[in-house]
């Protein structure tokens, strides 16, 4: 009885190992825009007015900001991502309070968030989880607008929360060796 019980409680540590994402790293490029400029990111729309400063960060030493006056700015990054495969975003946002203001969020085409003319605030968080990924690759957009002030933007993640093949081989040879060593003392005692 009480091998069964270490077997199961083994089982268990493997399983919750196993069920925790895959990789904490970003998969976004510049994330928090500490290149001092949009690399990695694309740009779009009326961009005249968005840039990279060190002007009100969440965190590090730069932000985004954007204040693209009557026609939105958009700033989007496409990353590899696998169909089916879960991913988790999130990201900091500083609205201004100015009206008209204008901001959304989209993963694939499909938007997450959009709200106009957002109260003033300091940085508040966006978090999306279980986001499922396109076949090759999923673009994230960001469109912003705001005519009398500038929106801030910093520390975008997008991380993995489906089990490489690296782990599932990993787990499957950690239950191998388990039901390896159950049996060899079996056979021992027996």
């Amino acid at each position: 009885m009480r091998r069964f019980t270490y077997s199961a409680a083994a089982l268990l540590a493997m399983l919750a190992f196993v069920a925790r994402p895959a990789s904490a790293q970003n998969l976004l490029t510049n994330g928090g825009f500490e290149t001092g400029n949009f690399t990695g990111w694309t740009q779009g729309g009326s961009t005249i007015f968005d840039g990279v400063a060190t002007a009100s960060p969440h965190s590090g030493t730069y932000a985004g900001f954007f204040g693209a006056i009557g026609t939105a700015s958009t700033l989007s990054q496409t990353i590899a991502t696998t169909a089916g495969a879960l991913y988790n975003l999130d990201f900091w946002w500083l609205p201004s309070g100015d009206n008209p203001a204008f901001f959304s969020v989209t993963w694939g085409g499909s938007t997450l968030f959009s709200l106009n003319n957002a109260p003033a605030s300091g940085y508040t968080q966006k978090t999306f989880l279980s986001l499922a990924g396109q076949a090759g690759s999923t673009t994230l957009t960001f469109t912003l607008q705001d005519n009398d002030g500038f929106q801030f933007l910093d520390d975008v993640r997008v991380t993995s929360v489906t089990p490489e093949p690296a782990t599932m081989t990993l787990m499957a040879t950690g239950l191998v060796g388990m039901v390896g060593a159950g049996l060899k003392r079996r056979r021992k005692q027996g």
